[in-house]
């Protein structure tokens, strides 16, 4: 492992034996960037486990295991991830496979005595996300077949797809997947689910951090009136930069996005990272804010007095 990627490793280690969980995934994350090792994944596996993000947390155990297929961590993490989202048969697969390691463990035999009489949910609903391009599969992907609900021809270019829920059936050699169609005119982005927690966005936003134009679209698909349950806790000045030059550089201009950016100000963080992220975004906002016509002006006038503290 690199110098690097052991100094992060352990940065992240310590904060995470002091339940810091976001900073762990953050130091995890970093890692991974300078090398990925299955001990690095499984960690950081851990890390979503704890933040209750089971989706990801099955994804990097399942990377572990790719690189390390004997791997205990990851697999009891893996079969964590796949009890908490009811892919039984999954879990006792990999329960099996710990027990054979490790008869005696009172933690696995635990898991078996709460999954073994239990039976894969007949549709699952998966939340989607994308993975940080250093674990992404080199591999082709695989044509899965696709039902949609109404029944109609969509343009699968045009699919807004916030969920994806997956027949599971063991008898099948293919998944069946199907998708809710919002079928509209605008162009949509596969966006991962709106927020309901502080670490479901963290989790985002980590993944999101070296694609502003998505995150913006992404941020503004999250209810303005759960700002403050959502980002009281969380909003850094890394937000606040990353939000603004999306917001340019996807050209999203509209009374929505004014409403939202008014919205975040209210956030009870949001002075003190302003403080510090101020000279960052000067020419982001300043250059979105330009593109609104003089019926905004005085709401215009209001954002640019919050976020650039003139």
């Amino acid at each position: 492992m690199s110098k690097e990627a052991e100094a992060l490793k352990l940065q992240g280690n310590e904060h995470f034996k002091q339940k810091k969980f976001n900073n762990a995934l953050k130091s995890y994350s970093k890692a991974i960037e300078f090398e990925v090792t299955p001990v690095i994944l499984a960690n950081r596996s851990q890390a979503y486990l704890k933040m209750q993000s089971y989706e990801k947390a099955l994804s990097d155990a399942t990377e572990a295991l790719n690189l390390d297929p004997k791997y205990g961590k990851a697999l009891y993490r893996r079969a964590w991830a796949a009890e908490k989202l009811k892919l039984y048969g999954w879990a006792k697969e990999d329960v099996n496979r710990l027990l054979d390691i490790d008869p005696m463990n009172r933690d696995v035999v635990q898991m078996w005595e709460r999954i073994g009489n239990q039976v894969n949910e007949p549709q699952l609903q998966i939340k989607t996300f994308t993975k940080s391009e250093a674990v992404q599969s080199k591999t082709t992907l695989k044509e899965v077949q696709i039902k949609l609900f109404n029944g109609k021809d969509v343009n699968l270019d045009k699919i807004n797809l916030n969920m994806a829920a997956i027949n599971v059936d063991e008898n099948k050699e293919t998944e069946s997947v199907k998708i809710d169609a919002d079928d509209h005119d605008k162009d949509c982005e596969l966006l991962p689910e709106p927020p309901q927690t502080p670490s479901d966005f963290y989790s985002v936003f980590v993944d999101m951090k070296h694609d502003c134009k998505t995150f913006a679209k992404y941020f503004l698909t999250i209810d303005l009136f759960k700002y403050e349950a959502i980002f009281g806790g969380v909003l850094d000045f890394e937000t606040l930069i990353l939000l603004c030059r999306g917001l340019r550089e996807a050209a999203l201009v509209g009374d929505y996005v004014l409403e939202r950016l008014m919205a975040l100000t209210k956030v009870s963080r949001f002075d003190l990272c302003i403080l510090m992220a101020a000279d960052d975004i000067r020419t982001d906002l300043e250059n979105h804010l330009s593109s609104y016509p003089a019926s905004s002006a005085d709401v215009v006038q209001q954002v640019k007095r919050a976020f650039l503290c003139c």
